[in-house]
């Protein structure tokens, strides 16, 4: 028998624990003692702490409570004498009970949190058609995975340029052409955040453009009468060029530094850029036709002393590059007359000396020209004429005759039986 602290009286007996402590029977002691675990740390979301967390156990009883035990993770049961810290990242589990002087055995309580002291992490995924120096050449869609060991991903944002924050759910786009920069952050569900990334992107799908300029006129043909200077220029507004080629007539390309000189002929002249990201322009083709050589004449006749009015003048015309493209004559200074492509020319001209040219064009423009001089007599008693002054010499021969006989009539006449 014994009084018990409240001063009543009581049994004593030994309980039915595993820490052998007396107990006080009374007839006021009805029910267990109730035990509540009260929890500190640096609390995040759906029970997870970001820190070590303190553990207080306070039991209450309508008579006293002996003592209290608890024990973490299924670990050994050990009495509580006051708070207790809980350290490391995971889930754990804190169980407790109570025992009352009356031998009232609370039930076991559980109380279960988690702790999550590591940041997530997250990496990025960039897919795309690669070009050069790093700069895609398509469309880029970017992919965000975020881990956590600890209490989950509760949340992965992004945001492009300076576009706001959005809430990543799955890969997104990025399409337009320039130099783009991805922020990134994930936060888990105690509530650590990941520290901001950022991923650069460079985007260029666009091919560079080139040109090429000529200094100098052709003439309508096309043809270029003396030798022109080639110049190409090329642009990109994202990457920039990273070259400019050429070729001449199917030769091996040769990068442009320095305007160029076409020679004599027709030629092909080839031309692309290709830009930092690879991007390559279809292959330009002009042709450049030079000519700076003037066409030729010979064979040019007739030439000299002519006997009749109606003259054909006849003659040979050639260019090795651009070709004779017309032939025009003049008569005596006076105008050009075209004749075309036509070698030969027939004249009514009147007597006298005359002098006649031809000229030959080529494509380009350019031009030669010849002169023959002929003297054109159609008289028949000149000695240059048609018949080469035969007939004044007939009558001169007649004239001579007929004198020799008027004379000698003559004679006879003064001297009759003379003859002479």
């Amino acid at each position: 028998m014994a009084v018990s602290p409240g001063g009543e009286p009581a049994i004593l007996y030994q309980g039915n624990v595993s820490f052998g402590h007396l107990v006080f029977a009374t007839n006021h002691d009805m029910a267990p003692p109730s035990t509540t675990a009260s929890l500190a740390g640096s609390a995040g979301v759906a029970g997870w702490y970001r820190s070590s967390v303190r553990v207080t156990l306070v039991a209450t009883d309508d008579l006293l409570v002996l003592n209290s035990s608890y024990r973490i993770d299924g670990g050994p049961w050990l009495e509580y004498f006051g708070p207790f810290i809980v350290f490391g990242d995971g889930n754990h589990t804190i169980q407790f009970f109570s025992i009352d002087t009356g031998g009232f055995v609370e039930l076991v309580q559980t109380s279960g949190f988690g702790i999550d002291t590591n940041a997530p992490t997250i990496q990025t995924q960039a897919s795309g058609t690669m070009g050069s120096g790093g700069w895609y050449v398509s469309g880029v869609r970017v992919k965000l995975t975020a881990n956590d060991i600890g209490s989950g991903i509760a949340s992965i944002r992004y945001r492009v340029d300076a576009g706001p924050w959005q809430n990543y759910t799955a890969a997104f786009p990025i399409a337009t052409d320039g130099t783009h920069v991805v922020s990134y952050t994930a936060t888990d569900f105690a509530g650590n955040p990941a520290t901001m990334g950022t991923l650069n992107l460079e985007i260029d799908t666009m091919f560079p453009t080139s040109s090429l300029s000529i200094d100098g006129t052709p003439a309508a043909t096309g043809w270029y009468a003396s030798r022109p200077t080639v110049h190409l220029a090329a642009m990109d507004a994202t990457s920039g060029v990273a070259s400019l080629i050429y070729a001449i007539d199917g030769g091996g390309w040769q990068t442009y530094v320095v305007p160029f000189i076409v020679v004599d002929g027709a030629h092909t002249v080839e031309y692309r850029a290709t830009d930092r990201a690879g991007n390559a322009e279809a292959t330009h083709s002009i042709v450049i036709k030079v000519d700076t050589g003037a066409p030729t004449l010979s064979n040019l006749t007739p030439s000299g002393q002519l006997t009749s009015s109606l003259v054909t003048v006849s003659w040979s015309g050639h260019d090795d590059v651009s070709g004779v493209v017309s032939y025009a004559f003049r008569v005596d200074r006076g105008a050009y007359q075209d004749v075309g492509l036509n070698t030969s020319v027939m004249l009514l001209l009147p007597d006298g000396a005359h002098d006649i040219q031809i000229v030959a064009f080529d494509a380009a423009g350019n031009s030669a020209n010849e002169t023959t001089a002929i003297t054109i007599d159609t008289n028949v008693f000149s000695p240059s004429g048609p018949y080469r002054g035969i007939p004044s010499y007939v009558l001169a021969g007649f004239a001579v005759g007929g004198a020799t006989l008027f004379i000698r009539r003559i004679l006879r006449r003064r001297k009759p039986g003379t003859e002479l």
